[in-house]
């Protein structure tokens, strides 16, 4: 069975990472819709806690606030996918590295 989800994961992986940016971005918000709209993945939990954490936010505010995490969620799941295979040199460019000291 873990020989069939890694060669799943393996086939995805190999189609988005050659997608460009653009048509994973437009894929981020299908993703976005499905994961709030359609499945509503922990949907209540996230808006409860936006409600705890700022009490004095309506709901149109706390849904707007969660959906927009739900699209950083996905913009970071489907661009994680094109790491695979983004040359050093344009890497680079997309990821900085603050205080490289801690890394060290």
């Amino acid at each position: 069975m873990n020989q069939i989800g890694y060669i799943f994961y393996r086939g995805i992986d190999s189609i988005l990472s050659r997608l460009p940016f653009s048509w994973l971005h437009s894929l981020s918000d299908f993703v976005t819709f499905v994961l709030f709209s359609v499945i509503g993945y922990r949907r209540k939990v996230v808006e409860g806690q936006l409600k705890k954490c700022f009490p004095e936010w309506n709901d149109a505010k706390i849904k707007h606030i969660a959906k927009e995490s739900y699209r950083n969620l996905s913009d970071v799941l489907l661009e994680s996918f094109k790491t695979a295979s983004l040359p050093a040199d344009k890497m680079a460019e997309r990821y900085k590295i603050r205080n490289p000291e801690v890394v060290e």
